[in-house]
């Protein structure tokens, strides 16, 4: 477990303001107090009141509507399936928009 304690050690000692051997036992300092807050976790960060759209995440939505947001995230969000795609690239396929399908005209070859 890596905290920035352990990336500042050098400045922190060059000011003398802690000892080589306290602050090696920061880090399991650190972890204890992790353990005891987690517990908590998710009441300290809804004391913030930090809007959804701030958080964007949907496992900490204020409505709980996690399993929608999830699906709504994969399902609709994601660029990837705005693409179509031909999963059997060796035959050669055209791919017609709606508007163009009457006149036969080829938008893009895949």
């Amino acid at each position: 477990m890596k905290h920035e304690s352990v990336f500042f050690l050098p400045q922190v000692l060059s000011t003398g303001a802690i000892s080589t051997e306290h602050m090696e036992g920061i880090p399991g300092k650190i972890k204890s107090l992790l353990i005891r807050v987690r517990a908590h976790a998710v009441r300290l960060v809804d004391a913030w009141m930090i809007p959804d759209y701030l958080l964007d995440s949907a496992l900490g939505r204020s409505d709980g509507k996690v399993y929608e947001d999830l699906f709504n995230r994969a399902h609709r969000l994601n660029p990837l399936n705005k693409i179509t795609y031909n999963p059997r690239y060796w035959d050669n396929e055209l791919v017609m928009g709606a508007e163009d399908y009457d006149r036969g005209k080829q938008l893009s070859k895949l």
